[in-house]
């Protein structure tokens, strides 16, 4: 995925390039579903590129199931082997 404002202003020259000089230097094999294209996102293509990335790594199998094993983790400091917390939100010693 190609984007920002070179990409904007270079239309499909830019992608076209890219794929031209990725398959000179690539085997077939190692390209063959590989997508070289203008993002529709403009000048968000970093942000949106990244929060792709991260949901992408978050719901992958063993990712997913090891975060539901130690439960929510959502703030409190047992999951993050930092003590249990109190209703109150004072640390516990760990023994």
């Amino acid at each position: 995925m190609v984007g920002g404002p070179l990409a904007a202003a270079g239309g499909e020259r830019l992608p076209a390039g890219i794929r031209q000089h990725v398959a000179a230097r690539s085997l077939p094999l190692a390209t063959r579903d590989l997508r070289i294209c203008v993002s529709d996102h403009g000048d968000d293509v970093g942000p949106v590129g990244l929060a792709d990335t991260l949901a992408a790594r978050l719901f992958e199998p063993h990712t997913l199931g090891r975060v539901l094993q130690r439960g929510s983790g959502a703030g409190d400091g047992e999951a993050a082997g930092r003590g249990p917390v109190s209703a109150a939100g004072a640390r516990s010693p760990v023994g």
